[in-house]
């Protein structure tokens, strides 16, 4: 992307505009100022949390946002002067800041909370996912040329996947180029984090999670709620950071729109995505430099959590209530001692291994038995006993929690274990038509086979006869 050269300036003094030039390096924007502008720190040497700094510009008559700066480094006129006293002016009391910002709109000044209605991006993958056939291909800048679901959310929202398209006519030829595109509609309007928040973040996630890899919004284009544009879609957001043609997918899925009610499954989704951040991160592929011990311990505390956000806990503590019976006729007890000690041991009375176990079972008795070859208690009881000694660093005598073959195993089961149940919850089947769905996968086919973790073996260590 090519450097823009302009004048700068933040809310809290409007008129003051320092000039400027913003480019892009790595995944960040770089903002150098010849001038100052207001931070949030006085010094940089100091250790301190401050807000990030939203910065305005305006560049050959364009309007820039430069959203969750930071002031990176700020450099003034050192004590040589090689103009002598007398003869100085203001113009020889330079300054200098670098900022750093993650995110850039262009098309306009605007807050953090200024409300768009309508919003039109990408993801990478969601070719690979969505079906792209035939020749039309215009359309009008607002709609999709081809809209194949619309949907209706919670709160008010509407989701629209469709196909977007572009048409070249040459002298002698003439080309149409088709892409999947995601349009998103709320009459009440929408901030741009509420949309990175509520729709962007679990869309994205859905498709990492059908493509076995890593996706990311882009072409993010907005409509402002105030109907004062000529242009359906005047606002970019981070233009040029990604190029559509740049991004390839491999061609894999785990199962196609056709194959199910994408209706459902995405409107289900969403829902679940917003209430399940920890589970549905765990479930993404990743490109983690984490020690696989952290890993472990990540994954199953993830698993944990969506099954209490799923399942819950039991009505009814059977061990529990007898020892609360037991306890009223002790001495030297008072009742919040009591209450302590009784929910101490419905802590205990469902433990984590039940809890995985159960999270598992919800795929279905004919699914276990072909993915964990028929021992989902086995692994629920391995994966707790490893995360249990690792979390709380106490030594064991199987030292499975030292074995990399069967931390890897761990991780990677029971990542895909959270991730199915996740799709399961979102509308897919479970059981024999969960196999069916997803057996030409050789993601989860490989899982299936793997060699690396016998769970019954691993489990009789643990917990031997």
């Amino acid at each position: 992307m090519e450097a823009r050269s302009g004048v700068w300036w933040v809310d809290r003094d409007p008129d003051k505009r320092v000039a400027g030039t913003l480019t892009r390096r790595d995944n960040v924007w770089i903002l150098n100022l010849v001038g100052r502008l207001p931070a949030d720190s006085s010094r940089l040497d100091e250790l301190a949390l401050v807000p990030p700094t939203t910065i305005y510009g305006a560049c050959l008559g364009r309007r820039y946002t430069l959203r969750h700066a930071y002031l990176k480094q700020a450099k003034g006129p050192s004590r040589r002067f090689d103009v002598p006293q007398d003869d100085r002016d203001r113009a020889d009391n330079q300054y200098s800041q670098l900022w750093e910002g993650y995110g850039l709109i262009l098309g306009e000044a605007f807050p953090e909370d200024a409300l768009y209605k309508a919003a039109k991006f990408e993801i990478s993958g969601l070719n690979d996912w969505w079906p792209i056939s035939g020749p039309k291909a215009q359309e009008d800048g607002h709609s999709l040329s081809e809209v194949h679901a619309d949907i209706e959310c919670e709160d008010g929202w509407v989701v629209k996947i469709g196909v977007s398209g572009m048409e070249v006519t040459a002298p002698h030829s003439f080309t149409i180029t088709k892409w999947a595109t995601v349009l998103v509609e709320r009459d009440s309007g929408f901030t741009l984090p509420t949309l990175e928040d509520e729709m962007m973040t679990p869309l994205r996630s859905l498709i990492s999670i059908i493509t076995h890899k890593r996706a990311e919004c882009f072409n993010l284009q907005l409509q402002p709620a105030d109907d004062a544009y000529d242009l359906p879609f005047p606002i970019d957001v981070d233009p040029g950071v990604r190029d559509r043609e740049d991004i390839r997918g491999h061609g894999r899925v785990t199962f196609t729109p056709s194959q199910i009610d994408v209706h459902s499954l995405v409107r289900n989704w969403i829902s679940l995505a917003r209430q399940n951040v920890v589970p549905v991160s765990a479930a993404e592929p990743s490109d983690s430099q984490s020690s696989l011990q952290e890993q472990v311990v990540e994954c199953v505390n993830a698993a944990e959590t969506l099954h209490r956000s799923l399942h819950g806990d039991p009505d009814k503590f059977p061990f529990a209530t007898k020892v609360w019976e037991a306890l009223k006729s002790s001495e030297g007890l008072n009742r919040r001692e009591r209450e302590k000690i009784r929910s101490a041991v419905k802590f205990v009375e469902f433990s984590l291994k039940s809890r995985l176990e159960e999270l598992a079972g919800a795929l279905g008795s004919e699914f276990c038995d072909w993915y964990l070859r028929g021992s989902p208690e086995h692994w629920a009881l391995v994966s707790s006993a490893v995360r249990n000694a690792l979390s709380h660093g106490y030594r064991t005598s199987h030292a499975i929690e030292h074995d990399v073959a069967s931390l890897i195993g761990i991780v990677k089961v029971t990542r895909s274990i959270i991730a199915l149940r996740l799709l399961v919850a979102a509308g897919l089947p479970s059981g024999t038509a969960l196999i069916d769905l997803i057996v030409k996968d050789r993601f989860y086919l490989a899982l299936a086979r793997q060699s690396v973790a016998d769970w019954k073996s691993l489990a009789s260590k643990v917990q031997p006869a």
